[in-house]
């Protein structure tokens, strides 16, 4: 009997959230900590008339950041970790199904995990926007806003560990180069002024590493 081939492979689509779908999870439950249950609090108090927020990124700052960074690595490390392990690859290459059609299963699973957390923490910001005053925290436009600038520094983030991935074929090293060619474009750019700071007099280094070193790096983005 033939097997056949078919583009949504099921028992693949299993291993993987057996596999990662708690990346996913871990992910939607820190997200809720950054942003729906901080806003809660700030409602709740009495001297809730005095916060304000520049943007939804003011809102735990620094673990929406770690969750921006981290998430996609470890995405990407443990969807693409069945490659060095023998027991999972041969399982997953023993399925009726083609190299091209897994890598798609492991990369569309991958968006998911990291879009539907972000879909979903808009849609409890947007409950809440229609539900209680929160006007002075936060607009529509700001949702709409925080939810694209979040998902497009992971994907990016995402792609480049796939890619580290791919080359390396370690995960020991893949979240570490990562890394690393993520904050590549910074140290260039710095090395570069510096060397003009020496050909040309005059030339103000701190002004430029002050003004563009922040949109350099995605590293630097988030944060």
């Amino acid at each position: 009997m033939s097997s056949r081939i078919t583009l949504f492979n099921r028992e693949l689509i299993i291993y993987i959230f057996r596999c990662s779908g708690w990346i996913g999870f871990l992910y939607f439950i820190g997200l809720i900590f950054a942003l729906p249950l901080e806003i809660l609090t700030i409602v709740l108090n009495e001297n809730s008339e005095y916060v304000k927020f520049e943007n939804l990124f003011s809102s735990q700052q620094m673990i929406q950041f770690v969750l921006v960074i981290g998430i996609p690595v470890l995405l990407a490390i443990f969807l693409f970790r069945f490659l060095q392990i023998k027991q999972a690859s041969d399982f997953i290459h023993s399925l009726p199904i083609t190299r091209r059609s897994i890598y798609f299963h492991m990369i569309g699973t991958g968006i998911g995990f990291i879009i539907l957390p972000i879909l979903l923490t808009g849609l409890i910001l947007i409950l809440f926007h229609s539900a209680i005053d929160v006007e002075r925290l936060y607009t529509l436009a700001d949702i709409w806003s925080w939810m694209g600038i979040t998902f497009f520094m992971e994907a990016m983030i995402f792609s480049v560990a796939v890619l580290v991935g791919m080359v390396t074929g370690l995960s020991a090293l893949q979240g570490l180069l990562t890394y690393i060619l993520l904050a590549l474009p910074v140290g260039l750019f710095v090395l570069f002024v510096a060397n003009v700071k020496l050909l040309l007099a005059g030339f103000s280094a701190d002004y430029y590493l002050s003004a563009n070193i922040n949109s350099i790096s995605p590293l630097l983005v988030c944060n």
